[in-house]
Formats: structure tokens, sequence, C-alpha cells
């Protein structure tokens, strides 16, 4: 139990009487900026040019043409790696339309739920989607250097805080715009604040341009072995109802993997020159039961990544754990060239989530709910990568899906897969440009990483040298 004393004379003008909006303002990450050391503006303050806003719950009207309006993404998919969704919000029937279309330069903030807080900025890329009214805007009018380090700021574990703690709701966590444009900022010296401002904005600019060169990376690669998923699932001669011998029959009796689009799909690689995944691979996956054993110190625990979020740039609620009291530790750590699949989740999700592993995650952990892929001695990591992210492996991974509730796939469905692949020039050109594109992520995360350090330790009395 967490116990502190108030005054009357804090209670007015805050109109709050909850016990949770006191105790976290005697947090001891908040005392540190908010301790009378720095110069303290709001968030609007520090951008006067800018905007700050958040949309309205409105009605979604889905397209099934997609060049009838934009895929909608919901706060967490902005964290990923590459953003994805199949749902396209029309155009001409959401009022709201323009106004959800996401804007390169514009910061966007999960303003509710359990994880609040977490900031992101839409690049290019993320112009190709709109974002539902579920996050805050911070659109500064440009990116300036005072929009950078507000977003250092707020990224921080001291911003992370200030933003936690004037929040509303009695079962779900809120905060809105004005909370936010609220926020007091510390200010420090220029060249510092500059510092951080330039690691934000390298990090920012090399994340977009990994994003930028995986999609047409993965593009090339679906063109160069003629694979199109649309072209198989959207051909009339395809019916709903079809029938099967039953020799055909072997291990699985229902419905979906039988499909005839999915057989046309594997026809169609193995025409092409496909093979089984676990002939260019070896397809690992630890136990998914195990105790737990989270720790708060980095030096005795490794991050331990699950299903969800090794799609994730910036990792969402990760926690430490104290790998070595398991049997297999080696199991779960990971290593740089793997490609992760994600094993249970929604088939219609987030089912099958396909990452390459670089620097930055060298060494980490994931659940027993991932699956491993570790290329063979003499295979190009970029290539096996690009073959379980193309359009028609995941469908083909979706469509073995098992479980009456929460979908999964199996080991043995994973190596059994038919996936494209060559080791010709210009297929090991891809596969450069694939393994170039996720260490491009790596040195964005390594970018931001730096600028929150330098923050942190300029708040905490530690500098940080960043020489």
């Amino acid at each position: 139990m967490r116990e502190a004393s108030i005054t009357l004379s804090e209670v007015s003008g805050t109109l709050r009487f909850d016990s949770k909006y006191f105790i976290s303002r005697i947090n001891p990450v908040l005392q540190e900026i908010y301790g009378g050391r720095f110069t303290l503006r709001t968030v609007a303050d520090f951008l006067p040019e800018g905007k700050i806003w958040s949309g309205n719950i409105f009605s979604r009207v889905y397209a099934e043409d997609p060049t009838l309006g934009k895929p909608l993404l919901v706060p967490y998919d902005l964290f990923r790696y590459v953003p994805w969704s199949d749902k396209v919000l029309s155009e001409s029937q959401n009022a709201q339309y323009n106004k959800l279309a996401i804007k390169r330069g514009t910061a966007y903030l999960v303003c509710s739920g359990r994880n609040l807080g977490p900031i992101s900025v839409a690049d290019k890329f993320c112009e190709n989607f709109c974002m539902s009214h579920d996050m805050v805007r911070i659109d500064a009018g440009g990116l300036t250097n005072a929009f950078f380090y507000v977003v250092a700021f707020l990224s921080s574990k001291h911003g992370q805080a200030a933003v936690r703690t004037d929040m509303n709701g009695s079962v779900i966590d809120h905060t809105n715009e004005k909370q936010v444009a609220a926020i007091r900022i510390p200010i420090l010296a220029q060249e510092t604040m500059d510092a951080a401002a330039k690691l934000y904005r390298i990090g920012f600019r090399k994340r977009e341009k990994a994003r930028q060169l995986l999609a047409k990376t993965r593009a090339a690669y679906d063109s160069q072995f003629s694979l199109s998923r649309d072209a198989h699932f959207r051909a009339k001669r395809f019916a709903r109802r079809f029938a099967i011998n039953r020799s055909s029959l072997v291990d699985r009796i229902d419905v979906e993997p039988l499909a005839p689009q999915y057989q046309s799909l594997k026809a169609n690689i193995v025409a092409g020159g496909g093979r089984r995944l676990d002939s260019l691979a070896e397809v690992a996956k630890p136990a998914g039961r195990y105790k737990t054993n989270y720790v708060t110190d980095a030096a005795f625990g490794v991050p331990m990544m699950n299903g969800r979020q090794i799609a994730q740039y910036q990792t969402i609620a990760m926690k430490l754990m104290n790998i070595s009291s398991f049997k297999t530790a080696n199991s779960f750590l990971l290593e740089r060239g793997m490609t992760l699949l994600t094993a249970d989740g929604r088939a219609e999700e987030n089912l099958a989530d396909c990452v390459m592993v670089a620097d930055d995650r060298n060494g980490w952990a994931a659940s027993g709910h991932v699956h491993r892929v570790k290329p063979r001695p003499g295979v190009h990591p970029g290539l096996v990568y690009l073959a379980c992210a193309s359009t028609p492996v995941q469908a083909q991974l979706k469509a073995l899906a098992t479980g009456s509730v929460v979908d999964a796939l199996s080991e043995a469905d994973v190596s059994s897969v038919i996936v494209p692949y060559a080791d010709t020039p210009e297929a090991m050109a891809l596969g450069d440009a694939a393994v170039r594109a996720w260490d491009l992520f790596a040195a964005a995360t390594a970018a931001e990483d730096m600028g929150k350090a330098l923050l942190e330790g300029a708040f905490s009395r530690d500098p940080v040298n960043l020489v």
C-alpha cells in the first residue's frame, strides 16, 4: 500500500479528489524534474505554432475495394516496424476521413488503455493509412528542433511518468488533448535540447527510410516470383464450396487449409522453384508454458518479448525475465539473422507476424509463443525473411492455424510451408536490401535510445557522455 498526505490547498483548483492522481505526483522520477531545478513550460507554450487534438468516436464504414480508402490503424499499430491493417476505411462513407488520415511529421500519443502514454512520429510510409480516434495528435507545423525535443521528452521515463500522472477513468485509463497540452516540460541548456532533438530526428529519418526500403524490397520479391495473393483469392473460378477426395486427407479435416485457393498458391510457388521452409532453415519454438521470473534490474534479466511485441520497434510494456532458472535458457535467446514468427493470435490479425532480428535485439529473449526460423549454413537470412513475409506464404500460414478460441501455429505446420526461394544474383540483392532495412531499424532505435539517455541523465544529475 502506498500512502501520502496532502493539504487542502493542493486539492483546490485541481478538480481531482482521487488518490491515484495525488500518489502519482510524488513519483521520485517526477520529483527530479518538478522539484524546482528547472524552468518549466507546457507543451502548448513550447509549441506555439502547433496544434494538439484528438478525434471523436465515429461509426466505421469499411470498403472492400482498397482503392476506395485507406487501411485503418488502431493505436499500437503505429509502433510496429511495418504498420499494417486489412480493414480499409471508406473515404466516401466516413465524414472524418480526411481528419483521420495520417500526416507525416505528426506525433501520435496513445491516450487510453492500461499502457497509455507511448508516442510515435508518423513518417511518409504511415501516410498510406488512417488512424483511429484513440490517439492524441501533436502537430507542430513542421519537423522543428522544438517538436523533436517534445517527442524526446515524452518518450523518456520522466515524460511517460508526466503523461500518466494526470489520467482519469474508473475502469480504463484516459488522457486527452488538454491534459497533454498542459504537461510541463523542463527547459535545459539549448545545446542539450538540440542534441536530443537531433538524435530523435536521425531516428525518425532512418526508420522512415527502413520502412520504405523494406516495403519496396518485399514488393520486388513477390514480383520476381510472380506471387500475388489477390490474383488467387479474387479469382471467380474458386467457389466457396468444393469437393476433395478422401485420399487427399492426411492429418487435417478442417476446411481452410484444403481450400482450392491455397492449393493454387502452393502450386504456383512450387512451379517457380519453391521449397519447404525446413529445407532452408531450422524452425524451433520453446515450450509455451513455463514459470515466469520477472525482474526489474537489467543486470539480472534480459528483455523478454511476447508474440505481439516482436513486431514493435518500440516494445510496449515489455518485461525483463531472469532466464537463468530455465533448463534450456538458450532456446529462448535470439540471434542476429533469425526470422521470428508469432505463433499465437488471431489469424486475421497478428498471427504469423514476421520480423528479422538485427543487432539491437541480438541476445534478447522471446517467449514460447514465438517461432524461431534460423537459416541453415549458406542460406541468406534476408531471403528467408522475405520468403516468410511474402503475401502467399503469410496466407498459407494463417490458413494452417488451429485452435477453437486462439489461433495457433505448430512447428510442424511452419516447417512444412512451401516458400519461394532462389539464389540468383537478383534474389541475393533483394536479400541484402532486406538486411540493410533491418539494420536501419536498429540504428533508428539506437539513436532514439541515446536521445532518451541524454535527457534522463540531465534530469537525474548524471550526465551522459555521447562521445
